[in-house]
């Protein structure tokens, strides 16, 4: 199992977590959580790639 968490400054934290080929999100704010998944890595790798292509030259905000 492969976890990686990202948590901004506020405390408020994204975890992606990997086992066995399958994925969840999971999104903390405060008390409150909200996971999705499992969903398939490779169905997760695709949609990451089209949201953040390789180039990575969009630096509209």
């Amino acid at each position: 199992m492969n976890s990686h968490e990202l948590t901004d400054r506020d405390g408020d934290a994204l975890t992606v977590t990997t086992h066995n080929g399958q994925a969840w999100i999971t999104c903390t704010s405060g008390p409150v959580e909200v996971t999705i998944g499992p969903l398939p890595v490779a169905t997760m790798g695709a949609a990451f790639a089209e949201t953040w292509p390789e180039d990575n030259t969009d630096t509209e905000d």
